[in-house]
């Protein structure tokens, strides 16, 4: 087969040796044709001048520090859509992880087997590579609880029937889904939640969730977002539920509901969704590792 260009879109802010570090993985990717777009928000830590210096083939977008995840992604993709050709895919990617070089070419691989998919990644903790981060997850709208896949769910072509939304750091797209339907909702979904929402709706659109498990990537979890073991206090914990850096953010988690839950669940979800997210804080500690993890249990 043909090797159709990578678009690797990647925002960042305020994390030079992160992103310096990503971006010298993405250089030692096996696979032979990737460009990627740094889609910075205004840092003032010397990324721009760096990332020039070291990556000079690095496209790199400026924007400012309202810009978040959603709208810096959106923006990368934006400038991947203007230059790219019919059969090349997009990849969105953090910052935050360690990428093995042959990790490109193992999401390509999959997807070329199995077009009309959207490739979610299998990640790992770079601080302990035994601790499974996220590799795909559902929600049981029944009980309004969120479940995590273990690769183990998958069959050989990466299928699971239960997968309904992706982690954002790691999934390549057909750039057909970007160009037939949307960009991520920045509007209503600025941060955390976007990914997931986005590929929810993937799924609607007719396009099948795959997670490819040979080639795992290590997300640097202790700088990833804020979480409950990092607010000691009852008033900080309860932020946590409004902060837009908070993976148990309320509004998110009810836009999400608005936005796939079946609409005979909506009204009893209304009452469990709150007591769900307590208790991840309050019970569980934020913890969200592993396979058998769901908010609430």
């Amino acid at each position: 087969m043909s090797n159709p260009c990578v678009w690797v879109v990647i925002p960042s802010f305020n994390a030079l040796a992160v992103t310096c570090s990503c971006l010298a993985d993405l250089a030692g990717q096996t696979y032979p044709n990737i460009i990627v777009i740094l889609s910075d928000s205004g840092s003032t830590d010397g990324t721009r001048e760096a990332v020039a210096q070291k990556f000079p083939h690095v496209v790199m977008i400026q924007g400012n520090p309202d810009w978040w995840w959603t709208k810096a992604t959106n923006e990368g993709v934006k400038c991947a859509l203007s230059r790219a050709s019919a059969n090349d895919y997009i990849m969105t990617l953090n910052n935050d992880v360690v990428v093995p070089p042959p990790y490109v070419a193992a999401m390509v691989g999959m997807i070329q087997q199995y077009p009309q998919s959207i490739i979610g990644s299998v990640i790992y903790d770079a601080a302990d590579r035994s601790k499974l981060v996220e590799c795909g997850t559902y929600i049981d709208w029944r009980t309004m609880k969120y479940h995590f896949l273990a690769p183990g769910d998958f069959d050989q072509s990466g299928f699971s029937e239960k997968l309904a939304f992706l982690c954002g750091k790691g999934v390549l797209y057909p750039i057909g889904v970007f160009r037939e339907h949307s960009l991520f909702e920045e509007a209503i979904l600025p941060h955390y939640g976007a990914d997931q929402d986005f590929v929810a709706s993937c799924k609607k659109w007719g396009y099948t969730l795959r997670v490819q498990t040979n080639v795992p990537i290590y997300s640097r979890e202790d700088i990833t977002a804020a979480g409950a073991k990092d607010m000691p206090t009852l008033m900080e914990k309860l932020k946590l539920f409004f902060m837009r850096k908070s993976k148990v953010n309320l509004g998110v988690h009810i836009r999400i509901m608005l936005r796939h839950c079946p609409r005979r669940y909506r009204a009893t979800n209304a009452f469990l969704l709150p007591s769900r997210l307590l208790g991840h804080v309050f019970i569980k500690k934020g913890i969200q590792h592993g396979s058998n993890t769901s908010v609430g249990n």
